[in-house]
């Protein structure tokens, strides 16, 4: 009886602890920046979901999937990240836009900033993306250009990272 009561018991907390996983939902985005042959590529991996909600902040009638018009689109989304998303290597580069994929649940944003004669010694990353609706929200970064090698998040308490010099 002792024996099953603890079985159950244990079976029970399993439960408990299992669905208190279930329940917390996670935010994160991951940011991809590489230098390649003079252009800095920067690459937006976002659940379409959370997107869509901070788009909607601005135009409520917004819809993100494949009947989306890039045309109109597009140019929203730039707006977003170029509010959300510094970067800096002595003076604020300036992303250009280059499009966008739908894979899924995820939208896949690609941004560059080109005419880059070298690899940045040194850049200063802000981003507050998706922070404004999410408290928790992570945003991943790795990033890759030349010397400047890391992975590290920034949160909506820590939206800043300098690296290198």
């Amino acid at each position: 009886m002792l024996k099953k009561l603890s079985r159950s018991l244990l079976l029970l907390c399993v439960a408990i602890a299992a669905s208190s996983f279930v329940l917390h939902k996670f935010y994160i985005s991951h940011y991809t920046l590489e230098y390649k042959t003079q252009t800095l590529q920067v690459t937006v991996k976002v659940f379409t979901d959370d997107l869509e909600k901070a788009l909607k902040q601005t135009d409520p009638s917004i819809k993100i999937d494949e009947n989306s018009d890039p045309e109109v689109l597009g140019p929203k989304i730039l707006a977003y990240y170029n509010k959300h998303l510094q970067i800096k290597s002595n003076t604020a580069l300036n992303f250009q836009w280059v499009g966008y994929e739908l894979e899924n649940d995820l939208v896949w944003i690609y941004l560059e900033v080109p005419a880059l004669a070298a690899a940045p010694k040194s850049l200063e990353i802000s981003c507050t993306a998706l922070t404004e609706i999410y408290e928790d929200q992570i945003n991943l970064f790795r990033v890759d250009c030349g010397e400047l090698k890391e992975t590290f998040s920034l949160r909506k308490d820590e939206s800043l990272r300098q690296l290198g010099d």
